[in-house]
């Protein structure tokens, strides 16, 4: 906002989507009781990303908890599929990237034993906006998004 002499606009804008944020967080009931967990499927691995990446920082802005294996200042941290247990969560939101082993990992029986899974609280959503989008406009659109995964 400086740069473009925008600073009221630029604070308006923020203030907005801080306020939303918290509103979304709230429709899920008490949002820091549950642990949301973020996969991604890429070609060559799969990540959780942490509190350090664009979906953390939303993640946090809501008021949500996290699972401990995601409770880093990173963006991501890989994992392998037989650590998949680590992406287990209250809630697990997932995409893909790209030609991956998506649809194998999703087939195997270690996912299917996660929590998450197994009690209909895993949701696949547009990895181009959840994971590759940046800035208050892709965080808005995120939480409108991600309104409709809310149990409450």
């Amino acid at each position: 906002g400086d740069a473009l002499g925008k600073r009221e606009e630029a604070e308006r804008i923020l203030a907005e989507y801080q306020q939303k944020a918290r509103q979304v967080g709230q429709q899920f009931g008490d949002p820091g009781a549950l642990a949301v967990s973020m996969l991604r499927f890429t070609p060559t691995n799969i990540r959780l990303y942490g509190e350090g990446s664009f979906i953390g920082t939303i993640l946090r802005d809501a008021g949500f908890g996290r699972p401990q294996s995601q409770q880093v200042d990173k963006t991501f941290v890989e994992i392998s599929p037989e650590q998949l247990s680590q992406a287990d969560g209250d809630l697990l939101f997932y995409a893909a990237l790209g030609e991956t082993q998506q649809d194998r990992v999703t087939a195997s029986p270690l996912w299917q034993r996660l929590g998450a899974v197994s009690g209909g609280r895993a949701h696949e959503v547009p990895d181009d906006l959840w994971y590759l989008g940046i800035g208050p406009i892709a965080a808005d659109l995120v939480l409108d998004d991600m309104k409709g995964y809310a149990t409450s």
